[in-house]
């Protein structure tokens, strides 16, 4: 018995023994040991041991004043030999109001350690002259001894005032946190500035509500705030009735430049990663200045307004005194008649002058191809006159032009429409999240109204609006002007006058002034078609009207033209969501092929077929050629032959550039492609006219040419001084902001705005008034080219 009861508690004992070797070697059920109490003193350093059985306490005794907060730095002595990444070092903070924890060494988002930890503890709430006790709680897990340091001191000049520049440095594991209130009587709004001279490390600007916690981790100071990272520039505006009357400015440097650069770019291990900022708060402009602004905007639109109406006055005046002068002198203005001078002018060419006149021809035509071989005759002849292509009825080509005003009013409801609301969506977005990287504004003149974050960028585009209407007003006299002419005249004299292209012009910069507000709410990566489209459209239609004058009876129907339009709207889009390689090359080689199909049919006015005859012709024609060379003849149409061969030249050149640097910014590379092949045959149509034809511009010609250039150097000095860039990152396209230029209000994005408004108006009076000079002239005599 004796035995089995020593047995009995020797298994006991070996069982106690186990048990409590378990649960010492568990790291599961390690604890760290009662720490060691310090009476701690503000401004004193504490180097310290820490083991998983020893760790500290370390008390303070904060007497809190106004405008002061503590500031504690903890960091590890020797890391390279106290390192470990199982069981780092943990500091919780406590006081009245707020815990906060870290751990030495810190390991950030990045995969980085820092190995000094430092933060400013929030002061909000805490009775001023009062005593507060504050614990800071060092303690490890580790088996290994740990040299630590903590210092902890009381920061004065946590408020900051409106006027008053600031230099901070901030890092990673040390961001900065300061109090701005608001000041009796003060504006509804301020604007903080940051200014940094180093364009690295990733930075954040955040503005919170004076509550506890701060959010002033990387990871967390999105939560609930407005905020912008940057690397040089940022800028918000605190508004007085969004927050309280006190808020935090959170200071925060990345571990990293993802989010500025969209690279991995880790900050180097024994970099000091510290960023000196400046920042300083000023008040927002007052209401007076929107008011002037608002003014200035209305008078420069009504300038171009009361120009056009004594313009329209001064017109009328000169057309009754020139009538009456007729009238006095028994000189009636000329009309013209069956057997009159068109007809006695084509009287040397009776065979011609019969298809030319004698639409009846067409109709009496037994087939399609007895149509064709007619239509062969009059449009390919090597002296083509513009009564070659104004041969239908005007009354079909008037309905024909016309369908470009319906259609493009039924576009752009339908585009506009979930425009507005998409843009809307995206600012409320940007209201309540507080993420300013969402929009890609110049903060540095954002003006606020209401919910519109940069109203100034918004009622800039109002000149295009207001324009868009008074050149349809002014085409409406125009053309009512010219109904009021006897129908032989209207028919036999002058440039055709079809007017439904150039009230789309004016409907389609009218949109585009609703498309750049819509888009200016909110410019972003997302949302930059909605900018552009309507850039497509005008350079479009402005194309048709040139190419329509003198060709109006095979000019592009409405629908063929839009979906053309479309067409290139679609690859603009596809070029900047994905720009490759493969896409560039597929891209070249349509749009040369493209450009040599145009030039073919632009060449045979129409009268091109890719058929079976097509080939026999060309081989037809190789063999007479090989037996005999002289029927290698010239062109039949040189100028028109040469004109064509230099737009291919600048059009393939282009393609080639394109292809070989690829250009980021693929949307303004096609509006680059559109502007270029305008002003390319603008400036044939202008040479054909004045140089090679001998006839003349008319004064309005040359008044409104004149203007449109004097407008549009300046305008594209500013468009092309970019102020944002949503191809790069938000804080890459901070760095390119500026402050505003014109009344505190407008920066010069805006003045590209107006000038560029004032630009394309007049660009539409030149063209509108190119041909003035052949209104008593017969079509029969006016070339066509």
């Amino acid at each position: 018995m004796l035995v089995l009861e020593v047995w009995k508690k020797l298994v006991i004992l070996i069982v106690f023994i186990l048990l409590h070797l378990a649960e010492t070697q568990s790291p599961s059920k390690q604890h760290p040991g009662f720490p060691n109490i310090v009476e701690a003193v503000f401004g004193e350093t504490y180097e310290e041991n820490s083991t998983r059985n020893h760790g500290f306490l370390f008390e303070y005794s904060y007497n809190h004043t106004y405008n002061s907060a503590v500031y504690i730095t903890t960091g590890l002595i020797n890391k390279e030999k106290n390192y470990s990444n199982d069981f780092p070092t943990q500091v919780v903070v406590r006081q009245e109001l707020a815990i906060q924890s870290w751990d030495l060494p810190s390991l950030m988002q990045s995969g980085v350690e820092f190995s000094q930890v430092s933060r400013k503890l929030c002061a909000t709430g805490q009775n001023i002259n009062t005593t507060l006790p504050i614990s800071i709680e060092v303690t490890t897990f580790s088996e290994r001894l740990i040299e630590f340091s903590i210092h902890a001191e009381i920061q004065v000049n946590l408020t900051v005032s409106i006027g008053t520049d600031y230099t901070i440095f901030v890092t990673p594991t040390s961001p900065q946190y300061y109090q701005f209130t608001f000041p009796k009587n003060s504006t509804q709004a301020v604007t903080l500035y940051v200014n940094s001279s180093q364009n690295y490390y990733c930075s954040r600007v955040a503005i919170q509500s004076a509550e506890c916690p701060i959010q002033d981790l990387t990871g967390s100071v999105e939560t609930g705030v407005t905020f912008q990272t940057f690397l040089q520039k940022a800028a918000l505006i605190i508004n007085n009735n969004r927050v309280s009357k006190a808020v935090y400015i959170v200071f925060t440097v990345m571990p990293n430049d993802q989010l500025c650069s969209s690279q991995e770019r880790t900050i180097p291990i024994g970099d000091p990663k510290v960023k000196e900022m400046e920042f300083w708060i000023e008040d927002h402009i007052e209401e007076t200045v929107y008011i002037f602004a608002l003014l200035a905007a209305v008078g420069y639109c009504s300038a171009y307004c009361l120009a056009a109406v004594l313009y329209l006055l001064i017109i009328k005046l000169w057309e009754r005194r020139r009538k009456s002068q007729e009238i006095e002198m028994n000189s009636p203005v000329p009309t013209i008649s069956n057997g009159n001078t068109g007809a006695s002018a084509s009287a040397d060419n009776p065979s011609i002058n019969d298809i030319n006149h004698d639409d009846s021809l067409l109709l009496d035509a037994d087939t399609l191809a007895d149509q064709d071989e007619i239509k062969d005759v009059y449009r390919l002849k090597k002296n083509l006159m513009v009564a070659d292509m104004a041969r239908k009825p005007s009354t079909h080509l008037r309905k024909k032009y016309m369908l470009y005003v319906r259609n493009l009013i039924s576009i752009s409801i339908f585009y506009a429409l979930p425009v507005i609301q998409l843009v809307l969506a995206y600012q409320k977005y940007l209201n309540l999240s507080g993420n300013e990287d969402t929009c890609y504004y110049n903060f540095l003149c954002s003006r606020h109204l209401g919910g519109l974050h940069s109203f100034n960028s918004v009622i800039s585009n109002i000149g295009y609006m207001v324009l868009g209407i008074l050149f349809i007003i002014i085409t409406h006299f125009r053309f009512r002007d010219s109904m009021s002419k006897p129908e032989e005249e209207r028919e036999r004299l002058g440039i055709p006058q079809h007017v439904g292209i150039f009230y789309a012009m004016g409907l389609a910069l009218f949109v585009e002034g609703i498309m750049s507000g819509c888009y200016h709410v909110c410019p972003s990566y997302n949302n930059f078609q909605f900018d552009t489209a309507f850039m497509y459209i005008l350079g479009g239609l402005l194309t048709l009207r040139l190419f329509q004058s003198r060709h109006p009876d095979i000019n592009a129907n409405a629908h063929t033209a839009f979906i053309s339009l479309a067409i290139i709207i679609i690859i603009a889009v596809v070029g900047v969501l994905f720009n490759s390689p493969v896409f560039w090359y597929v891209f070249t080689f349509f749009y040369l092929l493209s450009v040599i199909y145009l030039s073919i049919k632009i060449y045979y006015v129409g009268r091109f077929k890719f058929d079976k005859a097509l080939m026999q012709s060309i081989k037809h024609h190789i063999v007479s050629v090989r037996s005999d060379k002289k029927k290698c003849s010239a062109p039949t149409y040189p100028v028109k032959f040469g004109f064509l061969l230099f737009m291919n030249a600048c059009n393939w050149g282009m393609g080639l550039y394109g292809v070989i640097t690829k250009p980021a910014d693929f949307a303004t590379f096609m509006l680059e492609i559109t502007i270029m092949n305008l002003a390319l045959y603008f400036m044939f149509y202008i040479a054909m006219k004045r140089i090679v034809h001998k006839e003349r511009l008319v004064p309005q010609t040359y008044i409104f040419g004149l203007l449109s250039i004097a407008l549009w150097v300046p305008a594209l000095w500013y468009f092309i001084n970019n102020l944002t860039d949503w191809q790069k990152t938000p804080a890459q396209s901070r760095n390119l902001n500026a402050p505003c230029i014109v009344l505190d209000f407008f920066d010069g994005h805006d003045i590209w705005h107006f000038l560029s408004a004032g630009a394309m108006f007049c660009s539409f009076l030149a063209i509108l008034f190119i041909d003035d000079d052949l209104k008593d002239t017969p079509r029969t005599e006016i070339p066509v080219f």
